[in-house]
């Protein structure tokens, strides 16, 4: 609590970030490092998005929490865990 009054807006978009959501599936998962490299990946589709005239962004915590586990649990790349991070992500915003 002390940590987000510090830093202000920035703790509040980190805390929604796919590489913090990531990064805690790695460590649940015993697997930092394939979870920080699909959160990268992940982080570079969900920056550019905004909600121009009235179209809903993908939540980026559902679709990384979704897509680093299966990519961590099936072996799959950065690649494979973006391309389940998109449909995934456009489906957890409309929940």
């Amino acid at each position: 609590m002390i940590h987000i009054r510090l830093v202000g807006y920035a703790g509040l978009m980190l805390r929604f970030s796919p590489l913090k959501t990531s990064l805690f599936v790695g460590v649940v998962l015993a697997n930092v490092q394939e979870g920080v490299i699909t959160s990268a990946a992940i982080q570079l589709i969900t920056m550019g998005q905004n909600a121009s005239s009235g179209q809903m962004p993908s939540e980026p915590s559902v679709s990384s929490a979704n897509a680093t586990s299966v990519a961590i649990v099936g072996g799959l790349d950065a690649a494979g865990a973006v391309a389940i991070a998109i449909p995934v992500g456009h489906l957890g915003s409309y929940l």
